[in-house]
């Protein structure tokens, strides 16, 4: 018996460079699942955040630093999204 198999099956056909990019720049997580995802951490941060204040603070001292955080992360998330669309103009 050789050492050359010759029942071996094709090699993968390898990608041309524009099939790579087109993979590459196809996103792995849809905007929908994105946005929603963001918001859940941002208000779990915020909670935990809250919740480790002095409660000897006033009410409102305590939870407008998280109440900031929780609205500032998806601001931010959907601002560089609006910037991304438009360098890319997709």
């Amino acid at each position: 018996m050789s050492r050359h198999n010759k029942d071996k099956e094709p090699k993968e056909k390898l990608l041309n460079p524009e099939e790579i990019r087109k993979k590459l720049s196809d996103p792995w997580i849809s905007l929908r699942n994105a946005i929603i995802v963001i918001v859940i951490v941002s208000v779990i941060l915020a909670v935990w955040i809250a919740e480790q204040g002095n409660p000897n603070v006033p009410f409102w001292d305590r939870v407008l630093p998280p109440l900031v955080l929780a609205i500032s992360i998806p601001v931010v998330a959907v601002l560089f999204y609006l910037i991304n669309r438009y360098i890319f103009r997709r």
